[in-house]
């Protein structure tokens, strides 16, 4: 009896080429609901490598709507239990998945996302979505963006160059303020207790429908560029739509917002630069580096002009949130919340947080006025993380920003 391939029937497809599939990685955000779909279908259409980022671990009430998770998974991080249930469920020989489990907007490095050929965006809140469409517009990566509602759901691809609409282009400004504003409160530099718990309605149904959809797309945008009758057509900037009350999917164009920040990429910037350096490398040595390479003059900047999401500041003092008692914090913003600011006697008196809190927030590093133990620091512990890529600015603004990546972090197990 002939032999054939385990992925024989889709390759009967006019114009499909599995060798395209075979050699592609996909970055995941997320690994919920629609994300569980999203890796399933990869895994079954014989992708071979995945990247999967995610912060929260398994609960009870994920069981029911996630096809990779078990009841013996709850508490377990929901990143690796997506990465095994790929390569569980994997068609294709000796595939691989790397994961992580960290927040998306702090904790993933972008040149992670640069060593992907997509990125399939699965998370459920306004601000992760805005910051991975742009780091994709930065890096010039096509990025499908997937969300539900109920029973319904929506779907929209983003293309790598810059002239069709984005995920950015869809909401207006204000509405991006106000999504960041949710997640910290404007005047203080913790986590806001609001952003803690948003949970929206769902079921699998709608999962299921959305999942399907992203991935079809990715197959698409892995064709397109391959095909000179363009009919594998990705249909860049257009949301889909489907509503459960009136059983109809619909599509229209996203018109390209003027003015929209989100469309220029590291090559018009300049370009990303090899380093040699890794996040496990100190800040003083660093900056060293960068003066040898690039001369005297130059600053680490934690927040990106070209980046829109903010509270990557350092903080070195704060200020107890109860009586007001200074406090040594040399931590993220991004990693406090309420209770890390109380100070020794507040919180052994188990007070609870009330005050607004103050803190000194640092932005940007410079060998000559930089304290010893800063310097001292691992970029790892300012809140930098592996294969980040990092922007050094000029002091008197004559020269462009330079955007370095930390490549000397490319053989870490997971990423």
């Amino acid at each position: 009896m002939k032999e054939t391939s385990l992925t024989d029937r889709q390759e009967r497809i006019a114009g499909f080429k599995q060798s395209l599939i075979d050699r592609a990685v996909i970055g995941v955000i997320g690994a919920g609901r629609t994300a569980n779909e999203v890796i399933k279908n990869l895994a079954l259409t014989g992708f071979r490598s995945i990247f999967v980022c995610d912060m929260d671990s398994v609960s009870d009430t994920n069981l029911p709507g996630t096809v990779l998770f078990r009841k013996a998974d709850v508490g377990e991080p929901k990143a690796r239990l997506a990465a095994e249930g790929f390569e569980r469920l994997a068609v294709a020989e000796g595939a691989k998945a790397r994961w992580l489990c960290a927040d998306a907007c702090y904790g993933l490095g972008e040149g992670v996302l640069r060593r992907c050929d997509l990125v399939i965006n699965c998370v459920d809140n306004t601000q992760t979505r805005l910051y991975i469409s742009r780091i994709c517009k930065l890096l010039e990566k096509p990025c499908v963006d997937i969300g539900i509602s109920g029973f319904d759901w929506t779907h929209m691809a983003s293309s790598p160059d810059s002239d069709k609409a984005c995920y950015a282009c869809v909401i207006s400004p204000r509405d991006a303020h106000e999504a960041l504003k949710r997640v910290r409160n404007s005047c203080d530099v913790t986590l806001s207790e609001a952003a803690k718990e948003d949970r929206a309605a769902t079921i699998i149904t709608a999962a299921a429908m959305a999942g399907g959809k992203a991935v079809e797309t990715a197959i698409k945008i892995l064709h397109y560029e391959e095909r000179e009758d363009r009919s594998y057509d990705p249909f860049y900037g257009v949301i889909t739509s489907y509503s459960a009350a009136s059983g109809r999917t619909e599509s229209f164009r996203v018109p390209l917002r003027e003015g929209c920040e989100n469309h220029l990429s590291y090559r018009e910037l300049g370009g990303i630069r090899p380093s040699g350096l890794s996040a496990d490398d100190e800040l003083g040595k660093v900056l060293e580096r960068v003066r040898e390479l690039y001369g005297e003059g130059y600053s680490l900047s934690l927040e990106k002009d070209c980046v829109p999401v903010s509270n990557k500041a350092f903080i070195r003092r704060a200020f107890c949130k109860c009586c007001q008692a200074p406090i040594e914090v040399y931590r993220p913003q991004f990693s406090l919340s309420d209770e890390d600011l109380l100070c020794e006697d507040c919180r052994a008196a188990g007070k609870i947080p009330l005050l607004p809190s103050r803190a000194e927030r640092i932005y940007r590093f410079s060998l000559a006025e930089t304290e010893e133990r800063i310097l001292g620091m691992k970029l790892r512990e300012l809140g930098v993380p592996a294969l980040h890529i990092l922007e050094f600015v000029s002091g008197d603004e004559s020269r462009l920003p330079l955007f370095l990546e930390l490549d000397g972090d490319g053989k870490e197990e997971n990423i």
